[in-house]
């Protein structure tokens, strides 16, 4: 199966993820916390534009930094086989499946509710980067 996982990304990748193919290369919740915890990864689009900057703090806790300037606050967790991203703003949790490509992970915008067609046609790549920590908070004037 180790062997089959490189080649069922690339068919997910290349064809879109056929459940059945993506469900079995999906990483876990240990394995995402050992890619992300402390650190700032770079989130970009499936065409390599730049999507924005999450910065992984301790408590599971998470700044999302979007190419635009927005900035929000929020936390992370385990939900249904996804890593839900819960902000301040309120709107309903983000959901992703991610799984491994490379020193990448690459991940599907999901719909817990609906199990494994849940992939709801949006793709990000994670790449850890050094960056400086991240801040909503605004710059103080001098």
């Amino acid at each position: 199966m180790r062997r089959l996982r490189p080649i069922l990304a690339a068919l997910a990748l290349a064809f879109g993820p056929a459940p059945a193919l993506a469900e079995a290369g999906f990483i876990d919740e240990a394995a995402f916390r050992s890619f992300a915890a402390g650190r700032v990864v770079r989130a970009d689009y499936e065409d390599g534009s730049l999507f924005g900057h999450e910065q992984f703090l301790p408590d599971d806790r998470v700044i999302w930094l979007t190419a635009d300037g927005t900035c929000l606050e929020g936390v992370w967790k385990a939900e249904g086989g996804s890593i839900c991203y819960h902000y301040e703003d309120g709107d309903a949790p983000s959901c992703l499946r991610y799984m491994r490509l490379g020193d990448q992970l690459v991940g599907y915008h999901w719909d817990n509710s609906r199990g494994a067609v849940g992939y709801l046609g949006f793709i990000v790549r994670l790449s850890q980067v050094d960056h400086p920590s991240l801040s909503c908070d605004p710059a103080p004037v001098s």
